[in-house]
């Protein structure tokens, strides 16, 4: 594809996507995602985006790859220095090709305490300023980052466009010049932003790096606890720490992104502390380092330090040699096997055979999983916590009234039981209990549109505007296609002769 568009500096790849599509007059969302990616099916996703292998092919004087564009024009690097190396490079090998969805879950993004953005954000300032310098105006991957909410360049807040609904139109690329600049920018500076600016723009600008391991992050945060002076003998003063981050980051502020409370004793800063088993992040790293150092920091540094540690091998402890030796592992299979025989492998391992159980399973694991096996009970997991018949009356009726409020609506996507679905504040529960709702499942499949009543819908959304066209600009403005129209449709077309 010759003259496709190169990215500007900062530019989101959906912005690349969504200014070529303006260019090139696109009328087809699934046609455009055929053309540019070769899958009609690819969702536009605004933060880590897949297919990237076949973007990278439409440059026309090459130069650009698809790690570039990973690491500079979407927002993984936020998540790239806090996850294991193996699943950083799963990640950017499903960017690459096909995802699926996988790069949001095994980054831990979909996972994440910290709230999703709905819409595209854009600074005024900004805009004004790429129309005087380009000619055209494109979304900045910074306006999109979760903790900011204005533009540091200009200290003006963000605006939110009103008209992208990513949930409606999932396959469209919103161009940022259909953004309307009649309001004044709403200035405003905002002390939090100025704190968390920078390490954000180090993130996404500090390009291609190994990731430390989590063993190398516990190494550090319990060597800077101690530097902190957060310590109560050899163990970390909890207390001292959420004191710290309370100095600097109010209740307040931590609500608004999810990162309250902190005095459970699962929280994000009492895990953050202890024992690295999970990923964090870059929002959580950045509050508790801030308090850690006092504000006088920068995540460069923190970041070598880190990878700077070696992954030392614990020694085996004393009591764990002892347990290796033939006479007590004797001894610990006998006392498993007969707790398993009296309660059952579930209820053994859940009251007072724990330890028992995790000994065995470092020494005899294979065994213990045979016997584990034999032994095992069925648990009753049904419970009455839900009553799914007023459950499956309820979402019937939410369903008939999100088809009444947009039966009269012809710019809708294609209502598929996935649409219908979507209207819901529960999808997932719905969705993964659907064979329990039977007055729901039998609305979704009478009332969901097939594709030949959408392209149908299509047509006369056209044909309400313009009676007297010929075919072939009929089905272009309607965003068909001769070759994935149904017989249905054609026919419908022939009799009011069109075709």
């Amino acid at each position: 594809m010759l003259n496709f568009p190169y990215p500007y500096e900062d530019e989101l790849t959906y912005s690349i996507l969504a200014r070529a599509s303006a260019h090139f007059c696109s009328f087809s969302h699934k046609t455009w995602l055929e053309l540019t990616l070769k899958n009609r099916c690819a969702i536009a996703t605004i933060d880590f985006p897949s297919h990237l292998d076949e973007l990278t092919k439409l440059f026309f004087l090459g130069g650009i790859s698809s790690e570039l564009l990973i690491y500079q024009h979407t927002l993984f690097p936020l998540c790239s220095p806090f996850i294991p190396l193996a699943r950083k490079v799963k990640c950017i090998d499903w960017m690459k090709a096909k995802s699926n969805g996988g790069t949001h879950l095994m980054s831990g993004w979909a996972a994440s305490r910290l709230p999703k953005l709905q819409l595209i954000r854009y600074c005024p300032m900004c805009i004004s300023e790429q129309i005087d310098s380009y000619g055209e105006a494109y979304w900045v991957r910074m306006h999109q980052v979760i903790g900011l909410v204005s533009c540091t360049k200009h200290n003006c807040l963000l605006e939110e466009v009103s008209q992208f609904n990513h949930k409606r139109h999932r396959h469209e690329y919103y161009p940022a010049t259909t953004v309307n600049l009649m309001m004044p920018p709403r200035l405003g500076y905002d002390e939090f932003d100025q704190r968390l600016s920078l390490p954000i723009q180090s993130l996404l600008n500090r390009g291609s790096h190994p990731s430390p391991s989590y063993k190398q992050w516990t190494s550090y945060y319990r060597h800077l606890i101690q530097q902190s002076q957060c310590t109560k003998g050899k163990y970390c003063s909890f207390e001292a720490v959420k004191e710290k981050v309370l100095h600097y980051w109010p209740e307040a502020w931590l609500k608004q992104y999810n990162l309250w409370p902190l005095d459970s004793s699962n929280s994000w800063l009492h895990c953050i502390t202890r024992k690295h088993r999970k990923s964090f992040s870059y929002l959580e790293h950045i509050v508790i380092l801030h308090a850690l150092y006092d504000g006088s920091w920068e995540i460069e540094d923190v970041l070598e330090d880190v990878g700077s540690i070696k992954n030392i091998h614990t020694p085996q402890l004393d009591h764990e040699i002892v347990l290796n030796t033939q006479l007590n592992i004797r001894e610990l299979k006998a006392k498993w096997l007969q707790l398993v025989k009296v309660l059952g492998t579930k209820v053994a391992r859940a009251t007072s055979g724990g330890g028992l159980y995790m000994q065995l399973y470092r020494n005899q694991h294979s065994w213990l999983m045979k016997l584990n096996k034999r032994y095992r009970r069925p648990i009753d997991n049904m419970t009455n916590r839900v009553n799914w018949h007023q459950r499956d009356i309820e979402t019937t009726k939410r369903l008939i009234k999100a088809r009444d409020q947009v039966e009269q609506d012809l710019l809708l996507p294609r209502q598929s039981k996935l649409w219908f679905m979507q209207q819901l504040p529960n999808k997932a529960a719905i969705e993964k209990n659907l064979h329990k709702l039977p007055i729901t499942n039998k609305f979704l499949n009478v009332y969901q549109e097939t594709v030949s009543e959408y392209q149908i819908r299509r047509i006369t959304r056209v044909l309400t505007y313009e009676q007297s066209l010929p075919f072939w600009m009929l089905i272009k403005h309607a965003g068909l296609s001769e070759e994935r129209m149904t017989d249905i449709t054609r026919k419908l077309c022939e009799l009011h002769g069109f075709v």
